[in-house]
């Protein structure tokens, strides 16, 4: 698992932030109380809609199975994302590192085949390319491409949401557990398949921090991890929200080849 220093990922979020106040009852009666669980729950949801509009890099480790995610994101002018993978090439002894960035609705792709003579061999430039959505639909190439949910690329809000016996053990550390069968829409953070793997064991512990986190030595960052029983560690990482991220769009960028859409398991090319 690569060390998250070495990505420099994390996510600043407001100190500030509010509960929203409790509406008053219907008819004068009595209010209900609200438990502590829902005040940690609105405290993190409260912070985080302070911040998920960005700009703010990222860092998204999917455990041991696949390698970690990095990027950025802004919805400021033009809402732009950024996404660095890595990725095996099927049937050959070699890596492609992605650089996926969308701007607005178009989508570029720019692929690095190490070792470097794969290129000529595939029939894969080495710059930005353009991609037919319709061939390869962002959702299947990264879903953080997809934005459904403000700026919240990792899906954490459908994490606390879902969460129960969520509870504020420090200033801004929060712990619980969630039923990861219950967070909806799935597969941000941690993949469906691995949690329909899970069965009844779904059920894990969370850890999250806004604000600084001791652990890792970071300040103004938002970092969540869920835990599976065998140990194994999802976890999602924002920082540096105050920093102007602007990405302008390729110059010159040519449709992407078919040997791409090949590469990334695409629809084959319209007759």
């Amino acid at each position: 698992m690569r060390s998250l220093a070495r990505a420099g990922m994390s996510v600043l979020l407001v100190a500030g932030c509010s509960v929203p106040a409790e509406p008053s009852p219907p008819n004068g009666a009595p209010a209900e109380p609200v438990t502590a669980v829902e005040v940690a729950r609105q405290r993190v949801l409260a912070a985080l809609t302070e911040r998920e509009n960005g700009p703010y890099q990222f860092y998204i480790d999917h455990g041991t199975a696949r390698p970690a995610l990095v990027g950025s994101f802004s919805s400021t002018n033009t809402r732009s994302i950024e996404i660095h993978e890595e990725r095996t090439i099927p049937g050959r002894a070699g890596v492609a590192t992605l650089v996926a960035l969308r701007i607005g609705q178009p989508l570029w792709i720019r692929v690095e085949l190490d070792p470097r003579s794969l290129h000529r061999e595939l029939g894969i430039p080495t710059g930005f390319m353009r991609i037919d959505q319709d061939r390869l639909p962002p959702q299947e190439l990264l879903p953080q491409l997809v934005d459904e949910d403000g700026g919240d690329v990792a899906g954490l809000r459908d994490i606390v949401t879902a969460a129960s016996d969520l509870r504020e053990e420090e200033t801004r550390l929060f712990s619980g557990t969630v039923d990861l069968r219950t967070v909806e829409p799935a597969g941000a953070l941690v993949p469906r398949s691995v949690v329909d793997g899970l069965g009844e064991r779904a059920t894990v512990p969370l850890r999250l921090t806004f604000g600084e986190d001791r652990e890792l030595r970071l300040d103004d960052v938002f970092h969540l991890t869920v835990t599976l029983p065998d140990g194994e560690v999802y976890r999602a990482l924002y920082r540096e929200f105050d920093r102007t991220i602007f990405r302008e769009a390729p110059a010159h960028a040519e449709p992407a080849p078919d040997a791409v859409y090949d590469l990334l398991d695409g629809a084959p090319a319209p007759a």
